[in-house]
């Protein structure tokens, strides 16, 4: 269970990472 939770966990920081890269690269091309 834990490991499925730390799971969950990396994915949705995965792609909280990803839109904040994807922002500042917006920011940057802006």
């Amino acid at each position: 269970m834990c490991n499925g939770n730390k799971q969950i966990v990396n994915e949705t920081d995965l792609q909280v990472y990803a839109l904040v890269k994807l922002v500042r690269i917006g920011i940057i091309i802006h």
